[in-house]
């Protein structure tokens, strides 16, 4: 089915919905589509009693679960984009994101995997420290990624912070080789 409509905004609306969806005004119909496709299908398993949430909490997992699917190519999205789109602290919307990748762990198994992928097919190797770079603004898949390596080899060293960054971490030789067959 297709659906079509037109959407009144103000100038200084679009303007503010070009900021909160980081595009320009004649990008924002493109980019927005995705977004409405996420609305709509949300509303479509309401209507059709897939759905019955009762607490606030379970409505935004799922319409995050839904942008993961409508609007951010499987990607994760990180605690950035979470805050920004639904104006929670960056506490909440880490919390969201773990909330997410426990519940629709099945319905994003594929997702997780290639979000991650990416992230790993990224590492830099540190000569020096022989160390494995990565950069990861989501603490929920850190976790995932230490979660993992505790359940496939408990004794291997987790993914860890880089003292003094914002969204660095690092990890030896043998962990990287682990989760990369892991994620495989």
């Amino acid at each position: 089915m297709q659906i079509a409509f037109d959407l009144a905004l103000t100038p200084d609306d679009t303007q503010k919905l070009c900021e909160v969806l980081d595009c320009e005004p004649q990008e924002l119909e493109d980019r927005f589509s995705g977004y409405a496709k996420a609305a709509s299908d949300e509303y479509v398993q309401m209507f059709l009693g897939k759905n019955a949430f009762r607490r606030a909490n379970d409505f935004l997992d799922y319409r995050i679960y839904l942008l993961v699917i409508h609007v951010l190519n499987g990607r994760l999205p990180d605690e950035a984009l979470v805050s920004r789109l639904f104006q929670t602290s960056a506490t909440e919307s880490r919390a969201r994101i773990r909330s997410v990748t426990s519940k629709y762990q099945r319905g994003l198994e594929a997702q997780i995997k290639g979000s991650i992928q990416v992230i790993l097919n990224g590492a830099e190797h540190d000569e020096e420290t022989d160390l494995w770079h990565i950069e990861v603004n989501n603490q929920a898949v850190v976790d995932l990624l230490n979660a993992a390596l505790a359940a496939r080899n408990g004794r291997l060293q987790q993914v860890s912070k880089v003292r003094g960054t914002v969204a660095s971490f690092s990890m030896p030789p043998a962990s990287l080789a682990e989760l990369q067959d892991h994620y495989a």
